[in-house]
């Protein structure tokens, strides 16, 4: 359960930007993202797409009862 609360806190930064350049290209269609937020972007993204790996093997686990409550 933490790895996909971790998931869902990490999403926040990057949807906030994503967000802001939305609203900045419609005001002004010559408006490209600065490439400090484009990597801090993309290290949040690249970290939740690690976590979703983690979460698909702690998923797997847990199915074959590993890890859980009981075990």
């Amino acid at each position: 359960m933490f790895t996909f609360l971790a998931i869902g806190l990490c999403s926040i930064a990057p949807t906030r930007m994503f967000l802001r350049w939305a609203k900045a290209a419609k005001a002004d269609p010559a408006f490209a993202a600065p490439e400090a937020d484009v990597k801090a972007a993309r290290r949040w993204v690249m970290i939740e797409v690690h976590l979703i790996a983690l979460l698909l093997l702690f998923a797997a686990l847990m199915a074959r009862g590993i890890g859980g409550a009981e075990g």
